[in-house]
């Protein structure tokens, strides 16, 4: 686990919530529907990048909820099923996770 994991994890949740917070002031939709919140970041990050990906929000709303999906991995690891294999992964998610727990700490303040 390296320092630059943990930075970059604190880099990365600062510029998502700045994204986050600038979407909600600007789309009530997009308070009311972490779906469409969701969208809306993805579409945002397409633009930024001048990237040219279009999928109908009715086709993106079928999808499962990232966190979804996250959150099923990860009970499946704490179930002791299909843990990832490379030792790269498993440095970065527990640097990623104590990052994340410091980030939320520091931010409640």
């Amino acid at each position: 686990m390296t320092d630059t994991i943990y930075e970059r994890t604190f880099k990365e949740f600062d510029s998502v919530k700045k994204l986050v917070e600038g979407i909600l002031a600007k789309d009530e939709q997009a308070r009311n529907s972490d779906q469409w919140l969701i969208y809306k970041v993805i579409s945002e990050i397409c633009r930024i990048y001048d990237k040219k990906m279009y999928i109908p929000f009715e086709l993106f709303q079928n999808f499962p909820a990232y966190e979804s999906v996250t959150r099923c991995r990860r009970k499946l690891n704490e179930e002791g099923k299909y843990l990832p294999t490379d030792q790269k992964v498993i440095e970065r998610r527990r640097g990623r996770e104590r990052a994340v727990r410091d980030w939320v700490k520091q931010d409640v303040r």
